[in-house]
């Protein structure tokens, strides 16, 4: 985690070297990244950098953690859905704006893309794996809306209904990352209602 020295940075400041590393780390993944290269970006000395961050690998958790909770503060939450067809338009809303935000930030899709890259090489495990955990506390609250609305199924253990959304979500989360550079956005806009489809098939009680 950051120091308490970092905290009291200006926040243009703290931007500044948060936004440096992220570009370095969604352009090189974790291992390929220069600590010294995101030092000399940020503007900052490399005793001054030791003194906000333990090491690179704190600064990637931290990099990481800012761009879920940005993610996160854009989705949003399902606090007014009453019905089962309000909740799935409201999952579809929530895809469509992450999907506004990889097609308008590449530093934020480079991030995620070399995050799971990483993720499937072995790099970075103490990291994901913090990650999976606030991930599957968030899909544990989407599941709980989903079923007080009778969207979601009940009939499985919803430990299991957490694993299958987030395999699903990892899968076309890496997907789109990997795609969206080379394809139009009206195709992934295409694809949205489909990937909502997939979900609800997946979760809807059985008739």
């Amino acid at each position: 985690m950051p120091s308490k020295r970092f905290h009291k940075l200006d926040p243009a400041k703290q931007q500044r070297i948060l936004g440096a590393a992220a570009e370095e780390f969604a352009a090189a993944g974790f291992q390929g990244a220069s600590y010294n290269r995101i030092i000399e970006l940020s503007g900052v000395s490399k005793g001054a950098m030791y003194y906000y961050f333990e090491d690179k690998a704190d600064l990637y958790a931290t990099v990481v953690g800012q761009a879920v909770s940005v993610m996160m503060s854009s989705i949003g939450t399902f606090d007014a859905v009453q019905t089962p067809e309000a909740y799935w338009e409201e999952i579809g809303r929530q895809f469509g704006t992450a999907l506004e935000i990889y097609a308008h930030d590449a530093t934020m899709v480079g991030l995620f893309r070399q995050l799971m890259r990483d993720a499937m090489s072995g790099v970075g495990a103490e990291i994901m794996g913090s990650l999976r955990t606030e991930l599957a506390q968030w899909a544990d609250g989407w599941i709980h809306d989903g079923q007080r609305v009778g969207a979601v199924r009940t009939d499985l253990p919803d430990s299991l209904l957490v694993s299958l959304v987030m395999g699903v979500g990892e899968a076309h989360d890496l997907w789109f990352a990997e795609h969206i550079e080379t394809m139009e956005h009206s195709e992934f806009e295409a694809m949205l209602p489909l990937i909502v489809d997939l979900y609800r098939r997946l979760l809807s009680p059985a008739a």
